[in-house]
């Protein structure tokens, strides 16, 4: 959980500063500038820590893999 609200307050920074700096002229975002800015952040950090979470386990598996196929067991 923590890493994910470090992700979604990276990726909060980053939508804001996009808004500001003409991403508003994309989207129109008359009454609610802010919680549309942190809910599209939020959807955002939901694909980033996601993607990230896969990555770690695509890298474990190699791991795996590679110990496998040098004859050893895999260290848990």
């Amino acid at each position: 959980m923590k890493r994910f609200l470090q992700i979604y307050a990276v990726v909060l920074i980053f939508s804001f500063v996009f808004l500001f700096f003409g991403g508003s002229a994309l989207f129109d975002f008359q009454r609610h500038f802010f919680a549309a800015g942190a809910a599209c952040a939020f959807i955002a950090a939901l694909v980033f820590s996601a993607f990230l979470s896969l990555t770690e386990k695509i890298e474990a598996l190699e791991e795996r893999v590679r110990a496998l196929e040098a004859g050893k067991e895999p260290e848990e």
